[in-house]
């Protein structure tokens, strides 16, 4: 994930993956992945818009508007549908990724959970 991350990075542009760079990525995509952008941008299998894969033994080239299905089979599908042996994912435009954890003491859950849902509400909004 990391190589997809530095190689799209340089362009502005994002493929929605996990939140540990050292996954890979065909079980994050195949899994589903769900990481850092899932919010604005879904899943990693929700931007997956091709793949090549070997099902059965044979090599043939599917894409997620494929009448057969086949793509979507893969994603979340477990096991013995074949190999993927690539994937053409869809990008996105990305500067700034703000995260990591917030931590309060528990004297104060009360007030902090209702000062989250005020602003939530007006951050919905915009």
């Amino acid at each position: 994930m990391a190589d997809i991350d530095r190689e799209t990075h340089a362009y502005g542009l994002a493929v929605p993956t996990g939140t540990v760079s050292r996954t890979g990525i065909a079980g994050l995509t195949l899994g589903g992945g769900v990481g850092w952008l899932v919010r604005k941008y879904g899943l990693t299998c929700d931007n997956l818009q091709a793949c090549r894969s070997l099902p059965r033994g044979q090599a043939g080239y599917r894409q997620q508007n494929d009448e057969s299905g086949s793509v979507l089979g893969l994603c979340g599908g477990g096991g013995n549908f074949g190999i993927v042996a690539s994937f053409l994912f869809r990008t996105h435009p990305v500067s700034t990724v703000l995260s990591g954890l917030i931590l309060y003491p528990r004297n104060q859950a009360g007030a902090v959970l209702r000062h989250y849902r005020a602003f939530m509400t007006t951050a919905l909004k915009n």
